[in-house]
């Protein structure tokens, strides 16, 4: 005969699935009673579900427990750690429409097919080659977030603190020409525990410096254009000035 799990089992599968109203702020939803039987698909769901859950709590060394919780960045941009990024219910109060994850494996991104997702393989060490990724991501997040008010991106990595804030902080640095500095600033004003590892700030310090140099050429380039069009004005200017002298002064002799 199955066996119904225990109160504390029970309690440990509802925190698994859904995370606190108190951390995610969704006060007012209406959390489903339903507890699977142990032997069931959902049952072992629920336990992958409490295990990453449980890496994905962060305890900071100010003693404070951070939570896996969405961060908004800009309107239409999120900013999160796997276990909320596999959450249907947080997706759906999100109104996420694209999924940008950046983790060394996908096991647990299995949500469907419902979302636009790109899942790049990436690892959280200094020497993963984060610059080749970043024209990609970069464009990724330009595209979601083109399509309209009704599309939202969310972009993950396990614990939202290196890789996926490094990407985000690309973008910011490529889209908005800030610096690496004002860039992480920005980010993690509004998710605290944002830290890129040394590798990858050194190669988003670069990213910079080379988008720096584009735009210094285009001015550049504008400069020069605008000086050529200068001199040929300056030109058609002196020519005119010319002929307008040769009349006034043939009028006068006649």
């Amino acid at each position: 005969m199955e066996m119904l799990p225990t109160p504390s089992q029970a309690k440990e599968f509802k925190l698994a699935v859904y995370p606190s109203l108190d951390d995610c702020a969704f006060a007012g939803r209406k959390i489903d009673p339903f507890i699977p039987l142990p032997n069931s698909e959902a049952f072992q769901f629920l336990r992958e579900r409490l295990i990453l859950r449980h890496r994905c709590t962060l305890h900071l060394s100010s003693g404070r427990v951070f939570e896996p919780q969405p961060s908004m960045i800009l309107p239409q941009l999120y900013l999160s750690d796997q276990y909320t990024a596999t959450s249907p219910q947080i997706l759906d109060d999100l109104g996420i429409t694209h999924i940008l994850s950046l983790t060394g494996s996908d096991i647990f991104l299995n949500t469907g097919d419902r979302f636009k997702r790109l899942w790049i393989r990436l690892e959280d060490i200094s020497t993963e080659n984060l610059s080749i990724r970043l024209p990609e991501t970069t464009e990724f997040i330009k595209n979601a977030l083109a399509g309209g008010e009704t599309c939202r991106l969310l972009v993950h990595c396990v614990w939202g603190m290196s890789r996926s804030a490094s990407v985000i902080i690309g973008y910011l640095i490529a889209s908005q020409y800030m610096a690496y500095d004002d860039a992480l600033a920005f980010v993690k004003a509004r998710r605290p525990i944002v830290r890129p590892n040394r590798g990858f700030e050194r190669q988003l310090r670069a990213w910079e410096m080379e988008r720096r140099r584009e735009i210094e050429n285009a001015l550049e380039v504008g400069l020069r254009g605008l000086d050529l069009e200068r001199e040929a004005y300056d030109r058609e200017t002196a020519s005119h000035g010319e002929v307008r002298d040769l009349v006034h002064v043939s009028d006068i002799v006649v």
